[in-house]
């Protein structure tokens, strides 16, 4: 069973985590702790993401919303997709105001977890998405 664990962005500008388990760090605190300071605006809402239960191929920890590249220089955002009922990669041009419009590339988040890395998220390196030509690949 993989272990229930959440990320947000306080507004110290700090990552926080909150985690099922005994929390094992700094940031690190139980999950009612973290939905507490979430409630009273320590934690910024709109980052809470899920743990993915997956870590790509340096060891990192995956969470939703994080950017992930491949061997070959594409790029993937990492969302939970409900048609598919699984994590996945997209790439990011389907992060526009009309979703699932235009072209698109799904990976399964096992695939990426082994053969990609987290480079970032679509919280703190949007940047990200002006450096990759249309077909996906970052330039």
């Amino acid at each position: 069973m993989r272990e229930t664990k959440f990320r947000g962005l306080g507004v110290d500008g700090k990552w926080w985590y909150g985690e099922s388990s005994k929390p094992s760090g700094e940031n690190h605190v139980n999950l009612a702790s973290f939905f507490a300071n979430a409630h009273v605006g320590a934690i910024r809402s709109e980052t809470i993401v899920e743990y993915t239960g997956l870590k790509d191929k340096n060891g990192r920890e995956i969470y939703e919303s994080d950017y992930m590249q491949t061997k070959k220089n594409i790029l993937f955002a990492i969302i939970w997709s409900p048609k598919l009922a699984r994590w996945s990669g997209i790439t990011p041009n389907i992060w526009t105001d009309k979703p699932y419009v235009g072209k698109y590339i799904y990976k399964s988040l096992p695939y990426l977890s082994e053969q990609g890395e987290v480079i970032g998220n679509i919280y703190e390196h949007s940047y990200l998405l002006d450096k990759k030509a249309e077909n996906g690949r970052i330039k």
